[in-house]
């Protein structure tokens, strides 16, 4: 965990290291991260966690809030499928930022675990364009 003074340092830190994931529990918000990355060239993904309560509500969300076409299965697969890129239209490097992580977390411990291992799983695939994900308190 970071204080929030150092949240810009420990992301600029993140991107030059192989760690999927970087947790900040003080970070003012996605849209701060979101333009340090496009300064860095990378495209953020904000899904935000807030109302989600379940695998459905979460699959509604990464639809929603990353504009994914209309015939995403809504499963695991389907999940990966598109964070991996194989779908992708825009080309480039891509952070998730997953706010309310411990909200989320709290409400449904299984999918939290599930997504986290499907960003692992991605994130260690060569030329994969998920980098990883900045996951908010």
């Amino acid at each position: 965990m970071t204080e929030q003074g150092n949240w810009l340092s420990v992301l600029d830190s993140w991107l030059s290291k192989p760690d999927p994931l970087l947790y900040l529990d003080q970070a003012p918000g996605p849209q701060k991260p979101a333009a340090r990355l496009a300064e860095h060239g990378i495209r953020a993904g904000v899904v935000r966690l807030e109302a989600v309560t379940d695998k459905t509500t979460l699959m509604q969300a990464f639809a929603r809030d990353l504009n994914w076409p209309s015939w995403f299965g809504a499963n695991w697969d389907a999940l990966a499928d598109l964070l991996a890129g194989e779908e992708e239209d825009e080309p480039g490097s891509l952070v998730l930022i997953l706010t309310d992580w411990a909200g989320f977390a709290d409400r449904d411990p299984e999918s939290a675990a599930t997504l986290l291992e499907i960003i692992k799983d991605i994130h260690a695939e060569m030329n994969s364009p998920l980098l990883g994900a900045i996951v908010l308190a």
